[in-house]
């Protein structure tokens, strides 16, 4: 698309090139990376969950705190890996 600057005689006309480079192995990196943060936030949210020897049980409170806690440690990067993700 033609841009332009300035009127009459002193008018300037160019036309624009774009050029977009799309790295198949950083998008990859990405989504590798992506994939085990959410898989360690399934985990940890899981071992929640365990009763038996050596296993507090949590009260719904506590459980819902850790749970909270857990998630706020990890969204961010998750967060910010999602965004990248959408934008390729």
């Amino acid at each position: 698309m033609p841009q332009s600057l300035g009127t009459g005689a002193d008018k300037f006309t160019w036309r624009e090139q774009w050029l977009v480079v799309r790295s198949f192995k950083h998008q990859q990196r990405q989504q590798k990376g992506l994939d085990q943060r959410l898989e360690k936030a399934t985990e940890t949210l899981a071992k929640l969950n365990l009763t038996g020897r050596g296993h507090k049980r949590l009260s719904v409170d506590e459980t819902m705190a850790a749970a909270e806690k857990i998630l706020k440690t990890l969204s961010g990067r998750i967060l910010v890996a999602g965004r990248l993700r959408n934008h390729q």
